[in-house]
């Protein structure tokens, strides 16, 4: 998100042409849900049209994840180095995003009349000291020393009992598998 510009994107452009979109974290987290249930038909995505459809579906669809995860600038890491634990699970953890939500900014996100994606997203990044970063600190959790200390052994069992199922990836499609990987 760019605090340059007065307004959020509303569209995706493909092959040109901009397309009038869906913004809303409910939406965004449906599209999420449709992309772990490995949809086999790209045009279960085009609820996230308002108007048109592209023509180009295959285009549509990576437009889209573009615009469900734009690149960012910070940290910087290389791309060998990119963790592949997911950390969040935006089902999974949804009561914890709730309560975070609500802890940290007063925002009930069940009463939030409409809540930009990008907006969620920054929102989401700057939570601290909330028990989902606390779940998220766990799912990160490494022994680095490689001792076996009680606090070791410990942390290990909850990280096992926190770890976030993930489904086999489909090699079949590589805009999916792109999206799948940065978002890890």
């Amino acid at each position: 998100m760019t605090l340059e510009k007065a307004i959020l994107p509303e569209a995706v452009k493909v092959s040109g042409s901009y397309y009038k979109i869906h913004t809303d974290y409910r939406m965004w987290l449906t599209f999420l849900r449709l992309i772990n249930e490995k949809t086999k038909d790209i045009t279960t995505f085009d609820i996230m049209y308002i108007y048109e459809k592209p023509d180009d579906r295959y285009a549509g669809f990576q437009a889209l994840c573009e615009f469900a995860n734009p690149p960012v600038k910070y940290p910087r890491i290389d791309e060998s180095d990119k963790s592949k634990t997911d950390v969040i699970d935006y089902k999974g953890d949804g009561d914890y995003i709730y309560a975070a939500f609500l802890q940290q900014y007063g925002i009930d996100l069940i009463d939030v009349k409409e809540l930009h994606w990008h907006k969620f997203k920054a929102l989401l990044r700057g939570l601290t000291k909330t028990k989902l970063n606390d779940i998220i600190n766990i799912r990160l959790y490494e022994n680095d020393t490689g001792k076996a200390t009680d606090y070791s052994r410990k942390m290990e069992k909850l990280r096992q009992a926190w770890e976030i199922d993930t489904l086999p990836d489909d090699e079949n499609d590589p805009a999916l598998q792109d999206f799948l990987s940065r978002i890890k």
